[in-house]
């Protein structure tokens, strides 16, 4: 990879987890698999979600004032405040979200229950050898020479 290439991998890796450019907040348009993120949107929106099996168990977003339009990736979605408490169930494709100054909303599955998020940390391990692919063939990182 050089330079030029780096710049376009990156969006590219960006597209896949959040979209905004056309009005509509859209997470995960192109993944699959287990993901999170923690993004801005166009118009300064702050967008978190995480995706477990191909399929978005939150999104939370917290905005300075104004509105925001999510597309809905769930049947039904339930629009909560920031402390769990739910103000409305929805099935349509879109949901308008109307902020004040400094307030967030999480969106959940229809069927989802606050109590059923829960932060967990992560505890990862540096890397202490070079990665190989399935196959033998690509090499991630090189071995030591001395």
């Amino acid at each position: 990879m050089g330079l030029e290439p780096l710049g376009v991998f990156s969006a590219a890796v960006n597209e896949s987890l959040l979209q905004s450019h056309e009005g509509t907040i859209h997470v995960f348009p192109a993944r699959k698999g287990d993901a999170a993120f923690t993004l801005y949107a166009i118009g300064g929106t702050k967008v978190s979600s995480e995706l477990r099996e191909g399929t978005p168990c939150f999104i939370a977003l917290e905005n300075t004032g104004g509105r925001a339009r999510v597309a809905n990736p769930w049947e039904t979605a339930t629009v909560c405040t920031c402390h769990g408490d739910p103000l409305r169930t929805t099935d349509a494709r879109v949901i308008e979200l109307d902020f004040s100054e400094g307030e967030s909303y999480v969106l959940l599955p229809g069927d989802a229950d606050w109590s059923s998020l829960a932060c967990v940390p992560e505890h990862p391990r540096p890397n202490e050898a070079p990665r190989l692919s399935r196959n033998g063939i690509a090499m991630l990182g090189l071995p030591r020479m001395f």
